[in-house]
């Protein structure tokens, strides 16, 4: 007669008749944390979609990154050009160009159509130099654009001779941060094609 304590055939593992019942609880023990092929690649497949739903957004985050960061140089810059022009005895100019590798405005003392720039440098016809200058690639999808050649900020005012508008933006989206110069030289500022929280919309007549 079999005694009550011990357990049946049926609730032990097979090796637990020869091996005893240890061997049992290990092997079960190694089953349950057991992390499989399926497991794995359903995890990279989850991540992969993630991934893809917040890329997107990560591009745009970082887009618009690059172009308040283009705008913010601009305007000190456009503010520089004045106080330059106001504290001197030479009128200087504030020129804009662009080209198939990309666009620059340029802070300078010649013509409008006297100075030409590239990657590395601008450069005036003459004596006159170049004071400053940015340059903006095309493959940073991001450009300034005017709809003068320029404006001129005389000397001692800081009066320009025409009102111009000076558009730092992305071309593919349409999105940017217009700067409107009025012709006593002071500037506002805008926001076109998206909400900016410190900047009005230039559609709702800023510009």
């Amino acid at each position: 007669m079999r005694p009550d304590h011990l357990p049946s055939r049926s609730n032990v593992c097979p090796h637990a008749v020869r091996m005893g019942p240890r061997l049992c609880v290990r092997s079960a023990r190694r089953t349950g944390q057991g992390f499989t092929l399926v497991n794995a690649l359903l995890c990279l497949a989850v991540l992969g979609i993630v991934c893809l739903i917040a890329l997107p957004s990560f591009q745009a985050s970082i887009r618009q990154h690059r172009l308040q960061a283009l705008a913010a140089d601009f305007s000190h810059d456009l503010q520089l050009a004045r106080s330059l022009a106001i504290g001197g005895q030479q009128s200087l100019r504030l020129s804009v160009l662009g080209s198939l590798g990309g666009s620059c405005y340029i802070l300078h003392s010649a013509a409008h159509d006297r100075c030409r720039c590239t990657a590395s440098t601008a450069q005036c016809d003459g004596e006159a130099l170049p004071i400053r200058f940015r340059w903006i690639a095309s493959s940073s999808h991001t450009q300034i654009a005017a709809n003068v050649p320029g404006i001129t900020l005389h000397a001692g005012e800081g009066f320009v001779t025409s009102a111009g508008t000076f558009r730092v933006e992305e071309p593919a989206s349409g999105r940017g941060i217009w700067y409107v110069v009025s012709p006593v030289g002071r500037v506002r500022s805008c926001a076109q094609g998206w909400a900016s929280r410190a900047l009005p919309s230039c559609s709702g007549g800023a510009a």
